[in-house]
């Protein structure tokens, strides 16, 4: 530390300057790229501010391709680049811990698009109700009959 006490006026002046010069570099940097952070414990939900492809229409609650709105990109915990803050907003939301997911009396997904019900059944929904039925005894089958209860088998229905 001796060192720095000894330096006279000048060369204090020409380190601060060289200091200030990178950080102006390193923030350019980082607005010039579009560099986004999110955190790990959360996820970012990407929204286009602006587009000359159109808007989403009316009814949808995704954007295609190049529209504006919400888009089907999710974003995991880390850096991102080339998401200009003029051009896109994104909404850091907090994940859901797992345990809130298998905490009800039947889990399981069906697989949907813009909340109509798609036919097939997902891998996460399969995945899911395999590990609650290891764990709890409940039955594999994630498509429950409407009004059955809850261990009965698919298609039998509430007091029959």
């Amino acid at each position: 530390m001796e060192w720095l006490i000894n330096m006279d006026r000048a060369a204090l002046v020409r380190i601060g300057v060289w200091l200030l010069t990178g950080l102006v570099v390193v923030a350019s940097f980082l607005v010039l790229t579009g560099m986004r952070y999110i955190p790990n414990n959360k996820v970012g939900i990407v929204e286009k501010l602006w587009s000359l492809h159109g808007h989403v229409r009316e009814g949808r609650l995704m954007a295609l391709p190049g529209q504006t709105g919400y888009q089907m990109a999710v974003l995991r915990g880390g850096m991102y680049f080339f998401f200009w803050r003029w051009l896109y907003r994104i909404h850091k939301q907090p994940l859901v811990p797992q345990h809130l997911f298998l905490a009800g009396t039947a889990a399981g997904t069906d697989g949907a698009r813009e909340g109509v019900p798609q036919p097939g059944q997902g891998l996460l929904g399969t995945l899911i109700s395999l590990l609650v039925a290891e764990k709890t005894g409940w039955p594999t089958s994630v498509r429950q009959s409407p009004g059955s209860p809850p261990g009965s088998p698919p298609g039998e229905k509430a007091g029959s």
